[in-house]
């Protein structure tokens, strides 16, 4: 239910190629997803996603993506509004992001391996996973191959997820979150 928080640096860490200074890839919102997995009271699994994403891959091979933090949906409003304000703390941190150099190699095809900077909850971490990208002349594409999992002590929001536990009178949320995303980024 409230583990999304993990997820989010899923989330994140899927996002390895965006950009920043001058963009010469740009991502596109509407055919790029970021889902990521919960587990309340042991059994019960949900899958949710983030509805807004940007970010963009520089000429020099700079790559970020942004995640809007209050863009989570769980399908459930009220669920949504305690995430954003129990573990997200949104007032204070209204985005995660995952920073990339792809270095003057820049973005190779296939699979592999890519590691960078997750942002998420006032704390950085390096996270490493693994991705297929596909390119031709107008697209970017780059799909997880394995779920990216996040934990939410790594991010201080064990608490968060505490009261979301509290709040939803559950037995237990499982503190870690199995994130997979589709980015693809558009020639500019």
């Amino acid at each position: 239910m409230l583990k999304q928080s993990t997820l989010l640096l899923g989330i994140l860490s899927t996002g390895l190629l965006c950009s920043t200074a001058h963009a010469a890839w740009t991502l596109n919102s509407e055919q790029s997803s970021l889902h990521f997995a919960t587990v309340k009271n042991t059994t019960v699994s949900e899958v949710h996603h983030f509805k807004t994403l940007s970010g963009a891959i520089s000429d020099d091979g700079k790559a970020s993506l942004t995640i809007k933090l209050d863009s989570v949906d769980t399908a459930n409003p009220i669920r949504d509004e305690r995430m954003q304000k129990q573990l997200f703390e949104t007032e204070k941190h209204s985005d995660a992001s995952f920073n990339i150099d792809l270095g003057s190699e820049a973005i190779k095809s296939g699979a592999q391996t890519i590691v960078g900077t997750l942002s998420l909850h006032g704390v950085e971490k390096e996270v490493s996973t693994q991705v297929f990208v596909e390119q031709d002349d107008k697209q970017i594409t780059v799909s997880s191959l394995a779920p990216v999992v996040i934990a939410a002590p790594d991010y201080g929001l064990d608490g968060g997820v505490e009261v979301l536990r509290e709040l939803a009178a559950l037995t237990s949320i499982n503190v870690t979150v199995p994130a997979s995303f589709r980015l693809v980024y558009d020639k500019q």
